[in-house]
């Protein structure tokens, strides 16, 4: 499918996220913090935070069992759930998986995050295991109203950086035009997750069938030894584009700016009335 490069993206372990995910699209840093404010809203906002926070749940339910053996009380999640507020709401705190996810449903686009498979401390020792890899679906959307062309981004850890960093991942086309870039599904022989899944979710094969464009390997794995087929992430590669789009992410953004002037408008026209009647009633005496 082509080699990746990754883009030189500003702001490690703050707003790399939000860059990455500009400079993949459009070219540019996310100077404006526009898409930051946009996964706020999403987080913040009904019924998108509520849907958001049911899946966070599940998610995090599963990892922490998995982990530790034992389910989160119901003040735990919303102890943990106020943090992740906490960091999208500050914009010089560093971003996780939940925040990609809500990415995911602001551009109605996939997201392929590929990260080490370790979580590196400050002296260079493996502390964790990577938990940001993997694939992002815009599932609180339908499918036919979402891009299917995945945005990739590498998520990678310094010595030094304890934050991590995202970084833009963008290709070239191929030799010949009928050769499409495309993104592997799995790292290291192993299926990549998909992310934020709920029980009510389709199969792994029927989700990535309907969010992104795939297109089968042309040496696929082996059946294995009892005939059963390899998975769907392993014999099937994402189509993805070259250059830069500006079309339907870029239309929803649009949006989402001239909602944000004009709110800032009504908020200025709201202040100066409410200072009109505060004089007016200075001036007639209504105030004590």
């Amino acid at each position: 499918g082509g080699r990746l490069f990754p883009l030189r993206t500003r702001g490690a372990g703050h707003n790399c996220l939000l860059n990455a995910a500009s400079l993949g699209l459009w070219g540019v840093q996310d100077r404006d913090l526009l898409l930051r404010c946009a996964v706020c809203d999403t987080m913040t906002g009904k019924p998108s935070g509520v849907k958001l926070r049911e899946r966070w749940e599940s998610e995090l339910g599963r990892s922490n069992f998995a982990d530790f053996g034992f389910a989160l009380s119901d003040e735990q999640y919303e102890k943990e759930w106020k943090e992740e507020l906490n960091r999208i709401l500050a914009p010089d705190v560093s971003l996780g998986p939940v925040h990609v996810m809500a990415l995911a449903q602001v551009l109605r686009r996939p997201l392929i995050v590929y990260a080490q498979s370790f979580v590196i401390g400050g002296s260079g020792e493996a502390i964790d295991k990577d938990r940001l890899g993997g694939i992002y679906l815009p599932l609180m959307w339908p499918a036919d109203k979402c891009c299917k062309v995945p945005l990739p981004m590498a998520f990678t850890f310094a010595a030094k950086d304890v934050c991590g960093h995202f970084s833009a991942l963008v290709s070239v086309e191929g030799p010949r035009q009928e050769d499409p870039p495309r993104l592997p599904l799995s790292r290291g022989g192993q299926a990549l997750s998909i992310k934020f899944r709920s029980e009510a979710d389709p199969s792994s094969a029927e989700l990535l069938s309907s969010y992104l464009n795939l297109l089968p390997m042309a040496n696929p794995p082996a059946p294995a030894a009892d005939g059963e087929s390899a998975e769907i992430e392993l014999t099937h590669t994402a189509v993805m584009c070259t250059g830069l789009t500006a079309t339907g992410p870029r239309r929803l953004l649009d949006s989402y700016a001239r909602k944000q002037k004009f709110s800032s408008r009504m908020q200025k026209v709201l202040l100066s009335v409410i200072l009109s009647i505060l004089a007016v009633s200075w001036w007639m005496g209504w105030w004590p």
